[in-house]
């Protein structure tokens, strides 16, 4: 007889979830990995344009010019700050999404080990059984032994 475990259909719905939260995770992992690169080719781009404002002012550029770079470098801090927005509320969406895991997990985990305890119950039920088997063939043999 093969051990069959009563909630079986339960212990494969909670792995999915379980499994699909990992892979939302990792989404949200994967989205704020790209957003923290904006923000570092934002800095380097402000850094460029700062370095070549820097030098058109040794140049004693045009009015016109100067105002451009100006408008351009605020207009790169706004993305900026924008952009810290952005990863403030990917991180919270990781952090949110990892709650989902180990919460996943964790209902996993006592359908797992509810499956070991009734596996080890049926465990201990066969090897009873195949006591009695034993015992019996052991009566009779030495019945037919005796007479």
């Amino acid at each position: 007889m093969k051990f069959r475990f009563r909630f079986k259909s339960l212990l494969a719905y909670r792995a999915h979830r379980k499994e699909r939260a990992e892979a939302s995770l990792g989404r949200a992992r994967q989205r704020l990995r790209r957003d923290r690169e904006k923000r570092v080719a934002l800095k380097n781009r402000f850094r460029e344009a700062g370095e070549e404002l820097r030098a058109l002012l040794k140049k004693e550029g045009s009015a016109d010019l100067l105002r451009s770079y100006a408008d351009f470098l605020s207009d790169l801090e706004r993305r900026m700050d924008a952009q810290e927005r952005v990863i403030t509320r990917r991180e919270k969406e990781v952090h949110e999404s990892l709650q989902e895991v180990l919460a996943r997990t964790r209902e996993t985990r006592i359908i797992e080990k509810l499956k070991e305890r009734d596996r080890e119950v049926w465990l201990h039920d066969q090897r009873r059984q195949e006591q009695k088997a034993l015992d019996e063939l052991a009566v009779i043999r030495h019945g037919k032994i005796s007479v």
